[in-house]
């Protein structure tokens, strides 16, 4: 738990990051952004990191090794990325969508407009939070058997 918690902090300050050097290069530029469309990007870049770290905390508690888990969550990310873009491809393909967590993820359209879909934004954190609880149980089951 205090691993996961320094995690979020991590990604807290990675998004903070980013988004100050934005703004900072807004500014740079003579570019104006609002700022509730600079936490608009925030909370969706947040969101996204949420996802991303809760299903690879759970690869991870397959494993006792960091290069399988981290290679198979980089793995799932690429998936979803292409399952994202092959349902723009076709009308057939429009299903993928779906299963893609990028389709959640709008970060332009956060910045430029300042508008997010909580609905997407809450899909995000449940992938992310469901992972993490799984994870957290496995952990503590194989901890308890070792």
């Amino acid at each position: 738990a205090a691993k996961l918690a320094a995690l979020f902090a991590g990604m807290v300050v990675l998004v903070a990051t980013t988004v100050g050097s934005i703004a900072l290069g807004a500014v740079l530029v003579d570019e104006t952004l609002a700022l509730e469309n600079l936490l608009a990007l925030g909370a969706v870049l947040l969101c996204f990191g949420v996802a991303v770290a809760g299903y690879s905390v759970l690869l991870s508690s397959f494993s006792k090794e960091r290069s399988k888990p981290a290679g198979m969550a980089a793995g799932l990310t690429l998936a979803f990325y292409v399952a994202w873009v092959v349902s723009d491809l076709s009308n057939d393909w429009e299903w993928l969508k779906n299963f893609s967590i990028f389709t959640a993820y709008d970060p332009q359209r956060a910045l430029q407009s300042g508008h997010i879909e909580l609905a997407h934004l809450a899909a995000l954190i449940v992938v992310g939070v469901v992972s993490t609880i799984v994870a957290l149980m496995i952990f503590k089951r194989r901890d308890a058997i070792a």
